[in-house]
């Protein structure tokens, strides 16, 4: 359906911003059908258009581009190698496009089906320059409408996402309030606004519409990735990583509840669940996806426009040739008026029939209507302003009837409308933008006299038109990336033009519409490219300068994004400015991050910029310990990291003050309102700046919330913990009742006390509220454990097998070094030192992978103790059994590894080198927590002693020579059946001393 079409990136609306597979894959739908298939003769009009009327400019154009054409349709090359005069004759006649011309204006004499835009709009692109007269005007109206269908849908849209969690109720409390503000980004808002009750009807329509397309499609993600896992398939994480950016912020925007999923929700909305599932998928996989519309006490509120992600919205308009501009400048009385009467046939009784009966609704929208229906009561019903409407809006429409003639350069008395010239970019973006919010308003409304109201429709269908070629433009650019501006080296990058007929060669009977139209002019096509994207290039160059290092967070994904798109195309001017740019928004992403972690340490530390360096410089030095690099651009830069930091943590503060008294919450406190949903929210964040805001009156406060709060965790922990008793009897409402019953019964005969308050609670319903809570809480677990089993399958999975291509490694390794040890080549080890540095070097190698084979084994057990203890509910939730079980027989397959390392031979051997030694090192696991590893050391069966001592000088190629001697000894002793873990150590000495001497 058509909703949730525009979900699903506009498919209904033609161009798509969507990456290129994509795109083509959904539009190759969009022709008419087998009755529409682009045939030779159809691709010569399409290029010639109204010049075929001309036989001399048709043949002059097929010449010159005849040898672009073939290589894009082959099927052309006949034509370009005969006669290419006859060939215009034949085109001039008609005769091969006469029929399509007949069937469309039958077509379009019918009403138009909107669910027809897209064909209606191709077929005209190419009939209307060759049957003008017969199909030209509908066409300006199937642009119009079609315009106007798409406009419509987008402003539902964005007006659905101001509510969340839909309903009828929610539509009619709030829609006044979030159209006051929605209102003033757009002409269309005005009116829907206006209209407000049927706007929420038609709301609930599109609401149901979109729940329907994202369950759906939501379903089958969480579908493809159970089938996956289940095949013991990995799964593809590149396709969940689009599919969680995709579809996650739809969750956000239209079912933000869902977060706190199963509080406060209808448990029987399946979208919910979807989105709750479907979140934590994505996170288990290291895919986080934010979102605007949560709320963050300790931020500052974000605008309505923000929160619904409207600048997303108008870009995939723009993408689809609707551009969403900002409302007209200096609205007023009259303008809204003739919007709602959207007439000029009996204009004053309309107006009177608006201001007797919707006052009520329409008078909060402005000044002026609540001005004028004032009035209308305090006079005696006096309706001045139905008497006077058509005298105000006499100058204006005779203003906006100036301003058309002028932009479509002339106008057709004869024929009765304008005269559409064959010129792309006939209408600045800014006169379509403004006259077209002028035709919005008093188009309809205006008298025939004063304007051409087919100007008006001309207007639309010319703009639209232009939109749709410049997101085809944008669409080829796309595909074109780093091939538009040329390089001075032909190796280096394909040229512009051949790279774009080889697209279109392959491609040409999926493009639709303007993209084929591109497609068959390649030459101008890139020459168009080429002038846009430096013009692009340029005006980015001069944002990144001017931006430099000032600049708030949320331009990076903004300016990243044009550098991705443009840098390639413009290496020479981009390329250091986005690697700069590039590298500030990392380090700024990594301080943000620096910064959450440090606030959970909940202590004072970022309170003063020498608490923060000092506790940074511990910090630091732990992440050099462990190798993390992460946080090195921070280290380095302590100083500026504290002062950043420090300073963003006193926003925090000032920040969660004013929403703390926004929110009322020392009130609900003393008022002993607070409900647990309250304590979740604000109880953590107080908890991480209590020492880090000194002196800001919440601190009090929270005191006290900690207090209200601390009775609520206490409650939900023993009511957990009496969940935990009942495992295995809560999938049914009837077992949870008898169990409780039947346990309550046995812990009071003991006096045990720990459930006392519970179980006194069956005193008024047998149980019922309980089991119900339990339920409740079991369904969230249930997808919990779900996500969870699933994500530690797939990294068992994935561990098992580097495990055993490791083993195998392992297994080869110590073979070699038993058959090296058993080799008479090493029995006289000064005739053979090659072979036993090899032997050495194996024995390392070995020793190294058999640690890494056993710290896997350790590694593994561990976790799959902690994910059997976190399952305690399995018996309890539905579908995760088989996955459990599979589990189950990896983890134990790791538990038999560690007691028999049957990788390894069974030959012993004990080798010992010595050499001169004055370093030492020791290898061991004794601190290993599994305490149940069986311990079999072998006795020695051979000793080998030897010493060695290398002198080498080699003069290098660059004119300087090195001089190096080398002295080491190694003492290696090797378990070969089992590996100590715990008392028993593998020792390791050794001592290397190089000396290098380079003469220049």
């Amino acid at each position: 359906n058509g909703w949730a079409l525009i979900i699903s990136d506009f498919k209904d609306l033609g161009v798509l911003e969507l990456e290129p597979d994509t795109y083509i894959h959904l539009n190759s739908s969009f022709g008419g059908g087998p009755d529409w298939i682009y045939d030779e003769n159809i691709v010569l009009y399409l290029v010639l258009k109204e010049n075929v009327f001309n036989k001399n400019l048709c043949k002059k154009i097929l010449e010159n581009q005849c040898s672009e054409l073939w290589q894009i349709a082959s099927g052309l090359k006949s034509v370009c190698d005969g006669d290419l005069l006859k060939k215009c004759q034949e085109l001039a006649s008609l005769k091969p496009i006469i029929r399509n011309c007949t069937e469309f204006e039958t077509q379009l004499s019918q009403p138009l089906d909107e669910n027809n835009c897209n064909i209606y709009t191709e077929k005209c692109l190419f009939l209307e320059s060759l049957c003008s007269n017969r199909v030209g005007e509908k066409c300006s109206q199937v642009r119009e409408i079609c315009y106007k269908k798409a406009y419509g849908e987008i402003a539902d849209i964005a007006l659905l996402r101001t509510l969340p969690n839909f309903s009828i109720e929610l539509c009619q409390s709030l829609i006044q309030e979030h159209c006051l503000t929605l209102s003033r980004e757009s002409d269309e808002f005005v009116l829907k606004c206006l209209k407000w009750e049927s706007t929420c009807q038609q709301l609930a329509k599109v609401s149901k519409d979109i729940n329907t397309y994202l369950a759906k499609e939501i379903e089958s993600i969480i579908e493809y990735v159970s089938w996956g896992i289940y095949e013991e398939n990995v799964g593809d994480k590149d396709k969940l990583k689009k599919d969680c950016h995709r579809f996650l912020p739809d969750c956000y925007l239209y079912a933000s509840d869902f977060t706190n999923y199963p509080q406060n929700i209808n448990k029987n909305n399946k979208l919910f669940v979807l989105c709750f599932r479907l979140k934590k998928i994505c996170e288990d996989s290291d895919i986080i996806v934010s979102s605007y519309s949560s709320f963050n006490p300790i931020e500052p509120d974000v605008s309505l426009s923000t929160k619904i992600d409207l600048n997303r919205l108008r870009r995939k308009a723009a993408a689809s040739g609707i551009i969403v501009n900002k409302r007209m400048n200096d609205v007023q009385d009259y303008h809204l008026l003739a919007l709602l009467i959207h007439s000029n046939i009996d204009m004053e009784n309309k107006c009177k029939e608006i201001i007797k009966n919707d006052c009520s609704s329409i008078g909060y929208f402005h000044d002026s209507l609540r001005q004028m229906c004032i009035y209308y009561k305090g006079n005696n019903n006096d309706m001045l302003n139905c008497l006077i409407l058509k005298s105000k809006l006499k100058n204006p429409c005779r203003d906006l009837n100036t301003k058309l003639k002028k932009i479509l350069h002339s106008h057709d008395k004869a024929k009765g409308r304008s005269v559409i010239k064959d010129n792309h970019f006939l209408v600045t973006d800014e006169d379509c933008e403004s006259l077209l919010s002028s035709c919005f308003y008093i188009g309809e409304t205006c008298e025939d006299r004063y304007l051409d109201k087919l100007m008006c429709r001309n207007l639309t269908s010319i703009c639209y038109r232009q939109a749709r070629l410049r997101s085809s433009y944008n669409f080829m650019r796309t595909i074109l990336h780093g091939n538009i501006i040329e390089s001075s080296d032909p190796m280096k990058k394909p040229n512009c033009t051949n790279k774009l007929i080889d697209i279109c060669r392959h491609s040409m009977h999926q493009f639709r519409g303007e993209l084929l139209e591109l497609c068959l002019s390649p030459n101008k096509t890139c020459s168009e490219l080429i002038k846009d994207t430096q013009k692009k290039c340029s005006l980015l160059k001069k944002e990144l300068k001017f931006t430099g290092s000032g600049f708030s967070f949320e331009k990076c994904d903004v300016l990243e994004s044009s550098c991705q798109e443009l840098s390639e195309d413009c290496i020479t001017d981009l390329s250091l400015p986005c690697y700069v740019f590039r590298k500030y928004c990392e380090e700024l992403r990594t301080r943000i991050k620096l910064k959450n972690m440090l606030l959970q340490e909940k202590n004072n530390s970022l309170s003063k910029q020498l608490f923060c360096v000092e506790r940074l410089n511990n910090f630091c030095i732990d992440m050099i310990k462990k190798a993390d690099l992460v946080f090195m651009g921070s280290c380095t830069q302590r100083e500026n990291t504290c002062k950043a930091i420090v300073f963003s943590i006193m926003g925090h503060c000032i920040q969660f003050q004013k929403n703390f008294e926004k929110h009322k919450i020392t009130s609900k406190i003393q008022n002993k309102t607070i409900t647990f949903h309250d304590c979740k929210l604000w109880k953590p964040y107080c908890d991480m700046l209590k020492n880090n805001c000194e002196g800001y009156s919440f601190l009090q406060s929270c005191s006290l919330l900690n207090e209200v709060c601390e009775d609520y965790y206490n409650t939900e922990f023993l009511e957990l913990s009496l969940m935990r008793e009942l495992s295995g009897y809560l999938k049914e409402r009837e077992i949870c009742m008898s169990n409780l019953n039947e346990r309550c019964k046995k812990w009071n005969n003991v006096n045990n006390k720990t459930f006392e308050s519970q179980c006194d609670t069956l005193k008024k319903d047998q149980g019922l509220g309980l089991c119900e809570k339990f339920q409740d809480y079991l369904q969230k677990h249930c997808i919990l454990l779900d996500s969870k089993l699933r994500s530690f399958y797939v990294s068992l999975v994935t561990k098992e097998n580097l495990y055993t291509e490791k083993k195998n490694r392992t297994a080869n390794s110590t073979k070699e070094i038993v058959e090296l040890s058993n080799s008479s080549l090493i029995r006289n080890f000064s005739e053979q030192n090659t072979h036993g540095i090899r032997l050495n070097r194996l024995y390392v190698i070995a020793f190294q992978d058999a640690a890494e084979l056993l710290d896997t084994e350790i590694q593994v057990i561990k976790d799959c103790d902690r994910i059997s203890s976190e399952s305690v509910f399995k018996d309890d939730c539905f579908n995760i059994h088989d996955l459990y079980k599979k589990i189950q027989k990896i983890c134990d397959s790791f538990r038999s590894y560690i007691f028999n390392q049957s990788w390894l031979p069974t030959s012993p051997v004990l080798s010992t080198f010595t050499l001169t030694s004055n370093k030492t090192f020791t290898l061991s696991n004794s601190d290993s927590p599994l305490k149940e590893t069986i311990i079999q050391t072998l006795t020695s069966t051979k000793t080998l002693t030897s010493t060695e001592t290398l002198t080498s000088t080699e003069t290098l190629s660059s004119t300087f020579t090195r001089t190096e001697s080398f002295s080491s000894t190694l003492t290696f002793t090797q378990f070969i059946k089992g590996w100590s873990t715990l008392t028993e150590k593998s020792t390791e000495t050794a001592t290397e001393t190089c000396h290098f001497i380079y003469l220049l």
